[in-house]
């Protein structure tokens, strides 16, 4: 929901969350690729590549061999086995409709890039951590002010060096479980 508020536009969860309840566990579900329509390239800053992920769900399972993890992007077949291979579920949340994704992310922490899980997070006031590009869509400028659902809700790690996902991804581990 937006609402107008002495000349500043204010977000809000607006989503009946009625499978809400807080992280009570280490159960993690993770969305690293963004899709798009035809910019590839928006696409490609946006997205983790597939080692990166590989390394940080290894380490993820180092520091706590006890998780549940659940990925929810569209990999290619032999990324698909890449990730099985670390331990993680895979869900295909294209299967679906909207409430099913809302039913799996019950309990769990949340990591996300800039996608529609994000704003789905935020439009729930479910916490997740949010992983953005050197060079994020201009929108989340606004989207990131004080009293929004988003700056509630959503803890913003933003990539340092075009390309690079490591500290982000090492910053996100902290913030989860080191």
């Amino acid at each position: 929901v937006v609402r107008h508020s002495n000349q500043r536009v204010k977000y809000i969860p607006w989503l009946e969350n009625i499978y809400s309840k807080e992280p009570q566990n280490n159960d993690l579900i993770c969305c690293w690729q963004s899709i798009g329509q035809q910019d590839k390239l928006s696409c490609f800053s946006r997205s983790v590549n597939i080692s990166d992920c590989v390394k940080f769900y290894r380490t993820l399972f180092e520091c706590n061999s006890n998780l549940s993890v659940t990925d929810i992007t569209n990999w290619r077949g032999w990324e698909k086995n890449l990730i099985k291979n670390c331990g993680v579920n895979l869900y295909d949340p294209t299967i679906g409709d909207l409430k099913d994704l809302m039913k799996i992310m019950v309990g769990k922490k949340v990591i996300t890039i800039d996608t529609a899980f994000a704003h789905l997070c935020a439009s729930m006031g479910h916490n997740a951590i949010i992983l953005l590009p050197k060079y994020p869509d201009e929108r989340w400028q606004e989207l990131r002010q004080k009293g929004n659902s988003y700056q509630k809700y959503l803890k913003f790690i933003p990539q340092e060096k075009y390309g690079c996902w490591e500290k982000p991804l090492k910053k996100a581990l902290e913030l989860l479980y080191l």
